[in-house]
């Protein structure tokens, strides 16, 4: 998969994610730093929150077709 991270934001606020740049019907997944898995979405809307279990840093990855986009959250 190719990867890539151009338009791509996430912020966490009172320990909510919410994502810009996300492709229209993405699959979203997030990971802890310790690599489990504490979310996943199928099909995300921007803007949508995702609850997280605590606060940590965080891995997002978005799948659209070929492309996989990662980021970093805090």
């Amino acid at each position: 998969a190719k990867e890539t991270d151009q338009n791509l934001k996430g912020a966490i606020v009172n320990g909510r994610l919410t994502l810009s740049g996300v492709p229209a019907h993405s699959r979203v997944v997030v990971y802890g730093i310790d690599g489990q898995q504490v979310a996943a979405v199928n099909d995300y809307a921007n803007q949508a929150a995702i609850a997280l279990p605590r606060r940590g840093i965080y891995i997002v990855a978005v799948f659209k077709d070929a492309q996989k986009q990662v980021i970093k959250v805090m």
